[in-house]
Parts: structure tokens; C-alpha cells; sequence
């Protein structure tokens, strides 16, 4: 019989925000396993069950055909002209929607392929730490979990890199990432493998408060990030001990 690979809390937990319902042997090992995230399904399900209760409004019989007749009425009695005016002005006004749009998108697309990979990398770690945090908070992620990861981004462990918080296979900017989390003495410190995308050289990185460093490692990147003040060098050390990067 095959053994049911490890899940994390956090992935559990955005599993079954997207399906409750969802019946999969991985999930049902980690609901049974882990009370907090057994309590969070019950109270998402607790919800879903609400929420399809209060959907249950009757309709009036006929109210459809109702709707369509008024609006049929009120199109009657409106003049000709006046109407296709309208029309038009609807369809300039749609037409410089969609191109604002399209300008827009291009532009935002554009910019999201200039931005250094260094700041995109810092900016999702900051807008992601209280989640994870959260998730994590009181925990340490499974080992098999941690091997796991790394051997679905490329990677291998080969050595201690001490507890860790949280582990995860993420995308950044539609790239396949692996995110590390551990509790540092000043905070939460993060590590981020971003695969095939991979800077020149060393950087320093400073985004909001966090501070870290970039650096080129197999076929991606390798940052560091933690709270100012936050010593990273001995967790730079672990991954360059622990990890044989392809």
C-alpha cells in the first residue's frame, strides 16, 4: 500500500478554501493529524453550509418573464433615435475600455518583466510573511515535507538545516519557487529558490524592513531574507551545507 505523502498546513488550508469538499487521501491524513487545521475545516464547511442555506431564496413564479416584459415596455416608448444615440455612446465608451485596458495590461506586464528579480522576490516575501507566520506559528514542517520540496525544485537535502517553520512549492511571477521559513531571534527568516531565473552576482537586498541577500545558485537563485538587524549569515551557511543545488 502507498504511503500518503505529507501535506503543509498552509496548503491544506488553501486547498480546502478552494473544494471543502474535497475528499483527497492527502488532505483527510493531515485533517486527522493536525487539530488546528482539523478546526479550520470544520469552520470553513461550517460556512459553506450557511452560506448554501441563505442562497435558498424562493423566487416568485414568473418573476423572469416579468423582468423581460417591463424592460421590453420601457424600450417601446423611447424614441428611435434617441435609442441608437445611446447605442452609440455605449459602444465608444466600451471601446475605450478595452483599449485603456489593453494599454494598461501591456504596460503593467511590462513593468513586472523589468522589475529586478531581487525586489519582486523581497516584495512577495513581504506581503506573504503574516500568512505564513500564521499558518506556521507553534509548528515545524515534516522532514519527508522539506526533502520533498527540494527535490520538486531541483534540489537535494544532504544535511541538518535545523527546524524549520514552514516549506513550500510556490510560483513566483510564473516560475516555480521554493519558499523555507525559519524563526529567527528577531523575526521570521525566509528563504526563496527561484528556479530558472537567475541573477548575475551577489546582491544585497532591502525591501520594507526586510533585509537579506541574492545570490546565483544552480539554475536559479538563492535569497535570504529576514528582519533588520536579523544575523543571516548562519542560515546561508546552512543551505550551502545542507542543499546540493542542480
Amino acid at each position: 500500500m502507498n504511503a500518503v505523502p505529507p501535506i503543509s498546513c498552509l496548503e491544506f488550508r488553501r486547498r480546502i478554501l478552494v473544494d471543502p469538499r474535497d475528499r483527497d487521501p492527502a488532505l483527510s491524513a493531515h485533517r486527522r493529524d493536525c487539530p488546528g487545521c482539523r478546526s479550520e475545516a470544520e469552520r470553513i464547511e461550517r460556512l459553506e453550509a450557511a452560506l448554501h442555506e441563505a442562497c435558498k431564496v424562493p423566487v416568485p413564479e414568473g418573476l423572469s418573464a416579468r423582468i423581460l416584459l417591463r424592460q421590453s415596455l420601457r424600450e417601446e416608448g423611447r424614441p428611435r433615435a434617441r435609442r441608437q444615440r445611446w447605442l452609440q455612446v455605449y459602444a465608444l465608451a466600451a471601446s475605450v475600455l478595452l483599449v485603456a485596458g489593453i494599454l494598461g495590461g501591456g504596460y503593467y506586464l511590462q513593468q513586472s518583466r523589468e522589475a529586478p528579480v531581487e525586489h519582486m522576490v523581497a516584495a512577495t516575501v513581504g506581503e506573504r510573511m503574516a500568512e505564513i507566520m500564521r499558518v506556521a506559528a507553534g509548528t515545524e514542517a515534516d522532514d519527508q515535507v522539506v526533502r520533498n520540496m527540494f527535490r520538486e525544485i531541483g534540489a537535494q537535502l544532504v544535511g541538518d538545516l535545523g527546524p524549520v517553520a514552514y516549506c513550500e512549492v510556490t510560483r513566483l511571477q510564473g516560475r516555480k519557487a521554493g519558499m523555507l521559513v525559519f524563526r529567527g531571534a528577531r523575526g521570521p527568516v525566509t528563504v526563496v529558490y527561484l528556479m530558472g531565473e537567475q541573477v548575475p552576482r551577489r546582491e544585497p537586498i532591502r525591501h520594507d524592513g526586510l533585509e537579506g541577500v541574492i545570490w546565483p545558485e544552480g539554475k536559479g537563485s538563492v535569497a535570504v531574507l529576514g528582519p533588520a538587524g536579523e544575523s543571516l549569515a548562519p542560515y546561508e551557511e546552512r543551505l550551502r551545507r545542507a542543499v546540493r543545488w542542480y
